[in-house]
């Protein structure tokens, strides 16, 4: 090992506890299909105890979920308690593993604190092909959301999920 190498970097997938299997595909329902893309939902548990349901939105029609194929992940809060703990646990994890978001956020502070009982401006992550932070989207980006305000809740997605595979 060289003097400069550093651990990889987890994938988003690896933060949340989601893993891609035969099994979580066989259990895939098709919710929506509309001109250009199909959702399909499945019911999660994931590490954070924040998201129940995982929406695969495939850009070809396909329930085949690899890196070779484009699909974003939408994670949805349908029953799982929020709470502030919770919501700082994740924004810390991530900010751990990829450092500052698009906007030179990093982990929780009082200023989250503060602003998340009225408007909170969440964390937006744009990863690189090596899942370094970026500030803007440019090609074989994935692009991380998380955001939530007291009337819609939490709102998580991964914009270019295939490459988190």
């Amino acid at each position: 090992m060289g003097f400069f190498t550093s651990k990889p970097k987890k994938k988003a997938l690896q933060i949340l506890e989601i893993e891609i299997t035969d099994s979580l595909l066989s259990k895939l329902v098709e919710t929506q299909k509309l001109n250009g893309f199909t959702d399909y939902s499945i019911e999660i548990s994931e590490k954070f105890k924040l998201f129940d349901i995982a929406i695969f939105r495939s850009f070809e029609n396909t329930k085949e979920l690899t890196n070779e194929t484009s699909f974003n992940l939408i994670l949805e809060n349908k029953n799982q308690s929020i709470t502030i703990n919770k919501v700082k646990e994740l924004v810390n994890s991530f900010s751990a593993e990829y450092g500052n978001d698009r906007n030179g956020k990093s982990k929780w502070t009082n200023e989250d604190d503060k602003a998340i009982s009225t408007y909170w401006e969440g964390r937006e992550w744009i990863l690189d092909s090596k899942r370094k932070s970026q500030k803007v989207f440019e090609k074989d980006c994935c692009q991380i959301n998380f955001h939530f305000n007291l009337d819609d809740g939490v709102d998580f997605s991964i914009l270019g999920a295939n490459s988190q595979i």
